[in-house]
């Protein structure tokens, strides 16, 4: 079992959740008025040591120093990992052992037991009094979620946007695993209507319109503070009914996968659909 451990950070909060804390953090660090990204999920950063703030970003030189006996980060391919720069993979193999957890699941059920199997591997008390509690808000927030789009038909889209491009992003429900989850509660999903996407579709914004049917729009957190001032000077977004019908929420995607956070981004979503109306 390894003593010291470095961890990306939304893998260091979702351990953080199951109860095992890491020693060293790298990844998404940034900070709003004193708060961290929703990425970062509960990490004190008073209780770690920082060696990367943002994608691309690893000191090798400190990680060496403080010399983690494990690194944990995601991986995509089977060969990289996801928040280490190319150009440090070799130094970083050199320093410590590393583990690639693969990122892609179909629920976030599936996707949290991973976490919790880790937490449990590395010494955590994973039958805890605090994780049960955890687990009990996250169903009662998914129990609510699934009777609320049974009664009200609501329909859901899950976008995003990259303003400056011109480019609208519908997300492909079969890709995130949250989304998989809330199909299974029963939330009528809308997905998009063309190309073969993996995570989501491009559209120009003249396409905004061909979502109409959706009732309720989810839009991506990582971008919607960045964008929202310029998407008030598109007019096909700001006619879309969901828009004008201020029913317009954030969608917390790659939050940590823990039964705290998720228990949180889904009881937030019940509230919101909960207080939704069909637009036609």
């Amino acid at each position: 079992m390894p003593a010291t451990v470095a961890a990306q950070s939304s893998i260091a909060a979702a351990l953080w959740d199951n109860g095992y804390q890491v020693d060293v953090v790298y990844g998404e660090l940034t900070e709003t008025d004193g708060e961290l990204d929703y990425q970062a999920g509960d990490i004190d950063l008073s209780q770690v040591e920082v060696v990367g703030r943002t994608y691309g970003e690893l000191d090798v030189q400190q990680l060496g120093v403080l010399a983690p006996e494990l690194l944990v980060d995601y991986t995509f391919d089977d060969e990289t990992l996801w928040y280490v720069p190319s150009r440090s993979a070799k130094q970083v193999e050199n320093l410590t052992q590393t583990l690639g957890i693969g990122g892609q699941y179909t629920t976030t059920d599936e996707a949290i037991q991973t976490f919790l199997d880790l937490a449990g591997e590395l010494g955590a008390d994973t039958g805890s009094d605090d994780l049960v509690a955890d687990e009990e808000a996250y169903r009662s927030a998914l129990e609510q979620l699934g009777a609320t789009a049974e009664e009200s038909g609501l329909q859901v889209a899950f976008v995003s946007a990259d303003v400056d491009a011109g480019t609208f992003y519908v997300a492909n429900p079969g890709f995130f695993p949250e989304l998989g989850t809330l199909g299974e509660t029963g939330l009528d999903i809308v997905e998009p209507k063309s190309g073969d996407p993996i995570h989501f579709h491009a559209y120009s914004w003249e396409q905004v319109a061909d979502y109409s049917e959706a009732d309720v729009l989810f839009f991506d957190a990582r971008v919607y503070d960045l964008v929202r001032d310029k998407l008030d000077s598109i007019d096909t977004w700001t006619s879309h009914p969901a828009v004008e019908a201020g029913q317009v929420f954030p969608w917390y995607a790659a939050a940590p996968y823990s039964y705290r956070a998720y228990g949180e981004v889904f009881q937030e979503m019940a509230d919101a659909l909960a207080g939704s109306e069909p637009v036609e």
